[in-house]
């Protein structure tokens, strides 16, 4: 195998280490996480694979470690975070459609050695809501009143105790900011890896946060003001129009709350307290 030279860091998701190498006059992206987060996100790139739609290649080097992947670089790159052309975003819609149509009997995870496991969505949203509970009592609730903590409890449980209709591929983390805009369409990077296949509420919650001024919320910024018109563009791809479901709000609470201390999360206490009202 040619040797792998280093050429410069780059910009990585948190918890993780980025760089940029060099494999017989070939660029690819090395990025160092964790065991857990490896096997998942080679998973998730070769099921998409294995489905005909458009990833990441990622290949094998004796010079990784176990919490480390090679990945495609492509030169020139852009994020849909930069995009306000309603195309890319009917786009997307239709790329996570494709996704969530991918389905499994169970949900499935990886664990901190990097096996596949079996599970309940009952016991994952258990240990997700736990975890982020802890992180609010870390952070004195993000200042929210004390009868809007009890809400958000409340709404909290109702995720654990619901029962998906079905279980499929999610990504987990699909923000702007991770999809990448490239000269063959849309492609997903950077999945979460605290799960597998789940709830496709995960995936639809954090695409409603992208656009705090498109669904659930009023934000009087203008920085926002494309929101309705890039959500419809996205509701259109996606072929269904799932804002009116009865669970997403629950999810959507979660997601914002869990997120509070984001840099992507300016008006998440908009939403939250916006999308309680309709619970």
């Amino acid at each position: 195998m040619p040797s792998m030279h280093y050429i410069r860091d780059l910009q990585g998701a948190t918890g993780s280490r980025v760089q940029l190498v060099e494999i017989n006059n070939t660029f690819w992206v090395r990025k160092k996480v964790d065991i857990q987060w490896v096997a998942t996100e080679k998973a998730f790139y070769k099921t998409l694979e294995q489905h005909g739609i458009k990833t990441l290649r990622t290949i094998d080097h004796p010079d990784l470690g176990e919490d480390e992947m090679l990945l495609e670089y492509i030169p020139g790159e852009t994020t849909l975070e930069n995009s306000s052309d309603a195309a890319q975003y009917q786009q997307w819609g239709r790329l996570m459609a494709q996704i969530h149509t991918i389905r499994y009997d169970t949900p499935l995870g990886y664990n901190a050695v990097g096996d596949m496991e079996p599970t309940t969505w009952k016991s994952i949203m258990e240990k997700y809501v736990a975890t982020t509970l802890a992180r609010a009592e870390r952070h004195d609730w993000y200042g929210f009143t004390k009868s809007t903590q009890h809400e958000v409890a409340r709404s909290l449980q109702h995720v654990i105790n619901h029962t998906p209709d079905y279980y499929s591929l999610i990504h987990g983390d699909p923000h702007c900011n991770n999809v990448l805009v490239s000269a063959h369409g849309l492609i997903l990077f950077d999945k979460n890896d605290e799960m597998f296949s789940g709830s496709a509420y995960i995936d639809l919650a954090i695409v409603l946060i992208n656009f705090p001024n498109g669904s659930f919320t009023t934000i009087k910024d203008p920085g926002y003001s494309g929101d309705h018109r890039k959500l419809a563009a996205f509701i259109n791809g996606y072929g269904r129009n799932f804002i009116a479901d009865e669970m997403l709000p629950y999810y959507v609470v979660l997601i914002a709350f869990r997120r509070m201390n984001s840099p992507h999360a300016k008006y998440n206490k908009e939403i939250i307290l916006h999308t309680l009202k309709k619970l």
